[in-house]
């Protein structure tokens, strides 16, 4: 979990708030969600690496965070960025967060190869 968060999930929580931040208006409460969501999730793996809750249930809390914050995303997020970018900065943004550090365990869409 903490190689997935130090190799992977941090780069790209860092890289979306740094793309996709100037482009929402900071009073949206979805802006609110995206930021809250991605502080509770870098605290939570901070509690689970320090031991200060049971490993079981914050790896499993952890798993459920992930999965709203995703659906979120999907669902109300990034909609709403389509109705408010233009055509070309949504391609130069698909560009920037499509390229991540590669995760040694885990090879994403697999199934396309």
């Amino acid at each position: 979990m903490l190689d997935f968060w130090e190799n992977q999930l941090k780069f790209y929580f860092t890289n979306e708030e740094q793309v996709l931040l100037p482009l929402m208006k900071r009073t949206q409460p979805s802006t609110h969600r995206f930021l809250t969501d991605h502080a509770y999730i870098q605290n939570l793996v901070s509690r689970i690496t320090d031991k200060d809750i049971d490993i079981n249930k914050g790896a499993a809390d952890l798993t459920h965070r992930i999965d709203d914050h995703i659906r979120f995303e999907e669902r109300e997020l990034f909609p709403m960025l389509e109705q408010q970018l233009t055509a070309h900065q949504l391609s130069e943004i698909g560009a920037i967060l499509n390229h991540e550090v590669a995760c040694p365990y885990y090879k994403p869409e697999f199934w396309k190869n």
